[in-house]
């Protein structure tokens, strides 16, 4: 009878040898699992922060063509134009033009 109680101790000693190296195996797998999706989730917030600046500055030139888009519809940048492309003047307006020295 102690021969087989003795058995039976060794085998149950193997089966939670074998079990407590299953975990072991496991929790290792799923800590390397877990270092990499560390640092995926690391890398994917600087990918996220670069593409919320990306976007404030797409906002802001949104912004400067709405402006220039409203300016370029008034009086004064189709007078403003007039004068630096084609020289035009009023009627009672004198330009006075500096010499260039040589």
């Amino acid at each position: 009878m102690k021969k087989k109680k003795k058995k039976l101790h060794a085998s149950n000693r193997r089966g939670m040898r074998i079990i407590a190296l299953a975990v072991l195996v496991l929790f290792a797998v799923f800590s390397y699992k877990t270092m990499g999706l560390k640092q995926q989730v690391k890398a994917n917030k600087k990918t996220i922060e670069k593409y919320k600046q990306d976007l404030k500055k797409l906002k802001e030139e949104k912004q400067e063509i709405e402006n220039m888009k409203k300016y370029t519809d008034t009086d004064a940048y189709i007078e403003q134009q007039a004068r630096e492309k084609f020289g035009l003047v009023y009627k009672d307006e004198v330009i006075f033009q500096a010499d260039e020295e040589q």
